[in-house]
């Protein structure tokens, strides 16, 4: 979903019942969407980061912010719709589509499970791009790190050097050597 544009708040005639349950569909297939957008964004991110292509890692990572504040305003909507479903058939308990499945049009059964496991296998797929990119993270900190600590202790580490009279004696290095 571009970030131009709003999280439907609803579809005219929707106060019906088979209209929430209707609107509870279209807001499910939209965090689909939002999800598959997130886990494609990752699998850019994967590739920024092994180029250490900062400004791109920056642009996805703006745009995975979007698409996650668009995620949030959905399940919101979800949530209300569940249970405002969930009042209107007298159904007790906290909102949660398991609830409402039972009482549900066959249709909106079988489209409900196809997208209950489209939206599992795609936040599956989420969880492992997002782990592979913490571990490229983590890698590239420790590389940097490490080459930190390495040109730190060069400079640090006194070396063997003649004075002005020709006696010896150490001196500690700097990174960069310039005179005055």
């Amino acid at each position: 979903m571009p970030s131009n544009q709003q999280v439907p708040l609803g579809v005219a005639g929707m106060d019906t019942q088979e209209g929430l349950f209707e609107q509870l569909i279209q807001l499910l297939e939209l965090h689909l969407r939002l999800l598959k957008g997130l886990n494609t964004l990752a699998q850019k991110k994967e590739q920024s980061l092994v180029k250490a292509d900062i400004a791109e890692i920056q642009k996805i990572t703006d745009a995975e912010n979007t698409l996650i504040v668009q995620s949030g305003q959905v399940e919101k909507q979800r949530q209300r719709v569940t249970t405002e479903l969930r009042d209107r058939l007298g159904i007790p308990g906290d909102g949660r589509l398991s609830d409402l499945f039972e009482r549900m049009p066959p249709q909106a059964q079988a489209l409900l499970v196809r997208l209950r496991d489209e939206i599992n296998d795609t936040v599956q797929a989420l969880e492992l791009q997002n782990r592979r990119n913490k571990e490229l993270i983590e890698k590239s900190l420790h590389f940097y790190d490490t080459y930190y600590n390495m040109l730190r202790r060069a400079t640090e580490a006194p070396a063997p050097a003649y004075g002005p009279q020709g006696d010896g004696g150490a001196v500690t290095r700097s990174l960069i050597n310039r005179k005055i």
